[in-house]
């Protein structure tokens, strides 16, 4: 039962490129929604799109999905690494997109940071949730 356990959870584990991948997105998207450049709505769509298509590839790399109707059920389980980092994400938003005195640079920092933090906590939230998952099922 054990090795059953551990080869459900190990097939959760995300590669590294999965959290890169996951904070750039959300970093364009802080980048894009801030109306600061013309080109920057390409920006949005890029991190829209990446949001959009890698979990998708995801659940197909993993072979099953949460069928769980509990849709904050990631934030209990990743806590407080998916809370952070989902904090952090709302912030950048918030800032990038009501701070209007803010330049180019500034609103790249801001995403620069976001991405960071989003990617860096990504796999600290995928090991809690592994291990949450470890316990219930045992």
């Amino acid at each position: 039962m054990r090795a059953a356990t551990d080869r459900l959870t190990g097939r959760l584990r995300s590669p590294w490129w999965f959290h890169a991948l996951r904070g750039l997105s959300v970093g364009a998207i802080v980048f894009g929604i801030a109306p600061r450049a013309d080109w920057a709505i390409a920006v949005l769509a890029v991190g829209l799109v990446g949001l959009v298509l890698l979990p998708r590839l995801r659940t197909s790399a993993v072979g099953f999905s949460s069928a769980n109707p509990d849709r904050w059920r990631f934030v209990r389980d990743g806590a407080p690494w998916s809370v952070v980092s989902l904090a952090a994400a709302t912030a950048g938003l918030v800032v990038a997109l009501f701070a209007r005195q803010l330049g180019i640079l500034e609103v790249t920092g801001i995403a620069v940071g976001v991405a960071v933090v989003v990617a860096v906590l990504g796999p600290l939230a995928d090991r809690s949730a592994r291990q949450r998952l470890a316990r219930g099922l045992a």
